[in-house]
């Protein structure tokens, strides 16, 4: 087993301090890899009723394929949309990819566990693969810190890695798993976690989780409402 500071912990995940390289490396991978995702995609679009917000954040917006999905068929057309990314190379590709949207779109690149530079509120906050890539013990703070940008009333819409319904996805997760367990950053650093538990009932008015499974690949969306 590699000598990795993940593999030390209790909470066996990808060493944080990587992740922005990690992410810089896989920046021209992650469209192929969302094509797997594609279904949780769908979901948090039917759930998430983005036709009603003013203003979104994505959390972790990758190469920006949901935000020109969201951008170009969901969303009014002065909606405020600020994407978010841990990797500079992802981040320069997002300003070029929205470039026209300049008016619209806002990008910054920001750092792991640091308060995000935004006052908010926003309408709806959107992270797709983000949360099951963090230690435990950094969960609840950020799970606080989003409900500190979130407007009452408004959408936590999360997409995260799950353990399969069907007998194909846990195959396929059970593999996945597998790789995890060899090094997390085989597999991007995602597993699987019980994020609804760090959504705590006194602050959310109401949680939604539902499995979804999608070319063999398996994920957990979660809608919790402010």
């Amino acid at each position: 087993m590699p000598d990795d500071p993940a593999h030390r912990d209790h909470d066996f995940h990808i060493n944080p301090e990587v992740v922005p390289g990690l992410f810089d490396r896989m920046a021209y991978g992650l469209d192929l890899m969302n094509i797997l995702d594609r279904s949780a995609y769908d979901r948090l679009v039917e759930l998430g009723a983005f036709s009603m917000a003013k203003s979104v954040l994505e959390i972790g917006s990758g190469t920006g394929g949901f935000a020109d999905r969201l951008l170009k068929r969901e969303l009014q057309g002065d909606t405020l949309y600020q994407l978010t990314e841990v990797s500079p190379v992802l981040t320069k590709r997002l300003e070029r990819r929205f470039a026209g949207f300049s008016n619209q779109v806002r990008v910054q690149c920001v750092e792991m566990n640091n308060p995000y530079p935004f006052t908010g509120p926003f309408d709806r906050i959107v992270s797709a693969y983000v949360h099951d890539t963090m230690p435990l013990e950094d969960l609840q703070w950020h799970m606080d810190e989003l409900h500190r940008l979130l407007a009452p009333g408004g959408k936590l819409c999360m997409a995260i890695t799950g353990g399969g319904t069907s007998k194909r996805a846990r195959l396929m997760m059970r593999a996945w798993h597998g790789l995890f367990s060899l090094n997390p950053s085989l597999v991007g650093g995602s597993r699987v976690v019980d994020l609804v538990k760090m959504l705590d009932s006194k602050k959310w008015e109401q949680v939604e989780s539902e499995d979804v499974d999608g070319l063999g690949f398996a994920s957990r969306v979660i809608i919790a409402t402010r």
